[in-house]
């Protein structure tokens, strides 16, 4: 279970290692690699058990720092690569195959038979280069409930096998396996099934699964925290803290030194900028003993993605890759900071690399299509989609492909896609519809249509409980209210979306919610309203010390000392925000406001030449337009504005003449089209180069 999206700024880096005097090389530990069990009953509920108890002992034996047991994730995919995921028994060259992707010095095979009610298990430790057995256990559960008693007696039987083989000796940790996991045998097979199809990237089965786990038993902390993880992927960010909270609440449960314990607290602390110090620490805890661990790699990569250190998350996500995982999160990590870094192709191509292999997963294919749009290559976005659409033949790819078509076809074309969205179940795709339809008609300047969308998004989300989503739909709907020159109406839902960001506790969503606030205010005339605003957005830059939460508060400030006729310093302030960017990729939309301000500012200050410097680079490479709603079209017109000032007649025209393409249909009476035409009509008829 990997966290997908994160969605998050201080820089937390690494103490370096005080040199020491060298010791020896010591060689690594033996690694094993528990294999499915062969269901020799050919009993249905068996079958469960066949996946399930490898599982379970997986969790026992990673306890040991001894030797190494390779996780779930990876047995799994080496089975699946090989046709031999529903098989359970496996021939010797088989074996030798498996150990070879695994790179496993020992394997654990198992069969399972039923004598009555009772189980009988019969398992084979062997030596993965020569085939010969290590050891043979058998053991006979009355039912399935012993089952989970008997898995620790069992561990310790296979233990005592691999000891004698482990390079170095280290104190060993032998918690009880259903101190880690439940007591409730059948809890325990929902759990092991949620897994599998988690794996698949099934999330609804799996979080289907996890709902019959945890009503058997409401302690299972690892459940709740797979819950979380299956809610985030599906997009119900409430319920995904809600389940976190709940996994942290009951991780206290757990052995204190246990990794489960600090894998549920590095997700949970994860969730708040004040406690992502806390969040690194816990997932550091995890890699000290066990430095390949995935959830932890490619999680604590994510976080360093929402720290806006892209680089310290790519090398994260790396370590999982590079040790062969066929998990699709760790691309997904490693893709995303890549593209961060403005190393789009690379990411592409590590992307494609994974479809290579496995060219039948989702989340690749989503992140993939991100990573070409938000570069502009829609080409091969469109051939993109055309895979994805053959292997998941569902309406969800019109999200991808209404961003395509409004670059390639226009708006009417993207509305009609992204229109599609509706056809799906799950109340999260609605809300993406509305936010879409809500941008594409803010970006051609239809307002009151996007008013209308954004405000139906926002209801939804109210009413589903969806508080991240509240935020998101009701900034929307309040900047386009500013455009519609009515800031008390922008004031009320950015004091809707302030009150849905404290709710959700997610601090940069407030942030942002702030500063909105702020300038809803300074349109109306109420500065005192903007500084008190500012005053939370301080504290909070204060608490969380991160640098997306300083550059908003920057950004807030700048904005104030614009309004109130401080040029200087609102140019010095702006400066600032723009300065704490992280990213080089070509358009976010956050980016694109503070660009817009900074160029208003020094154009105030007599610098146009600064001005359309600030702006000229998302114009010349934007990427895709709707992340930026509304400001792209401004962008451009502020631009065309700055060139015909410095006498750039040819630019200047090109961009009025981009401008009205943009706005072609936008709602009648805008003064923007009537400046930009007559701006055009004015222009000589034969321009001459720019100065």
């Amino acid at each position: 279970a990997v966290l997908v999206f994160g969605l998050a700024a201080a820089l937390v880096a690494w103490k370096p290692w005080h040199r020491r005097a060298g010791r020896g090389v010591s060689a690594p530990p033996p690694a094993l690699a528990v294999l499915d069990f062969e269901n020799a009953s050919g009993d249905a509920d068996l079958g469960k058990w066949a996946t399930g108890l490898p599982a379970l002992l997986t969790t026992d034996l990673q306890q040991s720092q001894r030797f190494r047991t390779v996780g779930t994730d990876l047995v799994f995919g080496a089975l699946r690569k090989h046709g031999l995921a529903a098989a359970g028994r496996f021939s010797r060259e088989e074996l030798r195959r498996l150990a070879r992707e695994l790179k496993a010095d020992y394997l654990l095979c198992g069969r399972l038979m039923k004598a009555g009610p009772a189980i009988v298990v019969t398992t084979t430790l062997q030596d993965a280069r020569t085939g010969d057995a290590v050891r043979t256990d058998r053991i006979v559960c009355a039912d399935e409930q012993a089952l989970l008693g008997e898995a620790d007696a069992l561990c310790r039987l296979i233990r005592s096998g691999l000891e004698r083989k482990a390079a170095a000796a280290r104190d060993e940790v032998d918690h009880d396996v259903e101190e880690l996991t439940t007591s409730y045998a059948l809890a325990y097979r929902y759990y092991a099934e949620a897994l599998r199809y988690h794996a698949t990237g099934d999330y609804e089965q799996s979080l289907l699964m996890l709902k019959k786990a945890v009503d058997l038993d409401p302690q299972f902390a690892l459940a709740y925290r797979l819950m979380s993880v299956d809610a985030r992927n599906l997009g119900y960010f409430a319920q995904e803290a809600e389940y976190m909270r709940t996994a942290f609440e009951l991780s206290g449960r757990l052995p204190e030194s246990s990794r489960e314990r600090h894998l549920i607290r590095g997700d949970y602390y994860s969730l708040q900028e004040a406690t992502f110090p806390l969040a690194v620490e816990a997932f550091r805890l995890v890699l000290e003993g066990h430095p390949d661990d995935l959830v932890a790699n490619n999680n604590l990569g994510m976080l360093y993605y929402d720290l806006e250190d892209y680089e310290a998350a790519a090398r994260s996500a790396e370590v999982p890759i590079r040790s062969g995982t066929d998990n699709p999160f760790p691309y997904h990590t490693r893709a995303i900071a890549l593209r961060a870094l403005g190393r789009s192709a690379e990411a592409a191509r590590l992307l494609e690399s994974y479809h290579a292999v496995h060219p039948a997963n989702r989340l690749v294919y989503e992140t993939l299509l991100d990573v070409l749009i938000d570069g502009g290559d829609f080409t091969a976005a469109e051939a993109a989609l055309a895979k994805a659409e053959a292997v998941f033949p569902d309406p969800a790819w019109s999200y991808w492909r209404g961003a395509v078509l409004f670059h390639t076809r226009g708006a009417a074309a993207a509305r009609e896609e992204f229109r599609r969205l509706f056809l799906m179940e799950e109340a999260p795709w609605f809300l993406r519809a509305h936010e879409q339809l809500g941008a594409v008609a803010e970006a051609g300047g239809r307002f009151r249509e996007a008013a209308e969308e954004y405000g139906k998004g926002a209801g939804m989300a109210e009413t589903t409980g969806q508080t991240d989503w509240v935020t998101v739909l009701r900034l929307g709907r309040g900047r386009v209210f500013l455009e519609l020159g009515n800031a008390a109406a922008a004031a009320v839902e950015a004091d809707k979306a302030v009150a849905a960001a404290r709710k959700a506790s997610q601090s940069y969503r407030l942030a942002a919610a702030l500063t909105f606030l702020a300038e809803a205010r300074l349109g109306s005339g109420d500065a005192a309203g903007a500084e008190t605003a500012a005053a939370e957005s301080r504290a909070l830059a204060a608490t969380g010390k991160t640098a997306r939460l300083a550059r908003e508060h920057e950004f807030l400030l700048g904005l104030i000392d614009l309004a109130a006729g401080r040029t200087a310093e609102a140019v010095i302030r702006l400066e600032k925000a723009r300065s704490l960017v992280s990213r080089r990729d070509r358009l976010d939309g956050r980016n694109v406001l503070y660009s817009l301000a900074l160029a208003e500012a020094r154009d105030r200050a007599g610098d146009a030449a600064g001005a359309a410097g600030v702006l000229r680079p998302y114009i010349a490479a934007p990427g895709n337009t709707l992340r930026a709603g509304g400001s792209y079209g401004r962008a451009l017109l502020a631009l065309a504005r700055l060139d015909a000032k410095l006498g750039r007649t040819d630019a200047a025209g090109a961009g009025y003449r981009a401008f009205l393409e943009l706005w072609k249909d936008a709602e009648p009476g805008r003064p923007e089209i009537e400046e930009a035409r007559n701006r055009l009509s004015a222009a000589p008829a034969k321009a001459g180069q720019d100065r």
